[in-house]
């Protein structure tokens, strides 16, 4: 992308320059924002949006369930390990997903 915004930059150069050396007036404008990224935006956007509901769902499906155990007579214990076999689940998915190595993180 660097290099034909470059290129693009070169022949703007060399119009002006052509321009100026047989004495037209020179206007350079903006062309606006590139019309893929405006719909890249808009598309990051919707995704935003959808994930933010969604982490918000979760949140309130996870607090009823909490809410629930304690309501059941669980301890805490019992709670956390309830979670255990869905976060190594959840583990287990993510780590294709991940940009460096689990352990970095931890």
């Amino acid at each position: 992308r660097l290099q034909r915004e470059e290129k693009a930059l070169r022949d703007l150069r060399q119009i002006v320059l052509q321009a100026k050396a047989q004495g037209n007036p020179v206007t350079v404008k903006d062309a606006g924002p590139d019309p893929q990224i405006v719909e890249l935006q808009g598309r990051i956007n919707d995704l935003e949006e959808t994930l933010r509901r969604q982490t918000g769902q979760m949140e309130g499906i996870a607090h009823d369930a909490t809410v629930a155990a304690i309501k059941a007579g669980k301890t805490l214990a019992e709670i956390k390990a309830g979670w255990t076999e869905g976060l190594a689940e959840f583990d287990a998915r993510r780590r294709t997903f991940l940009l460096y190595p689990a352990a970095a993180v931890r």
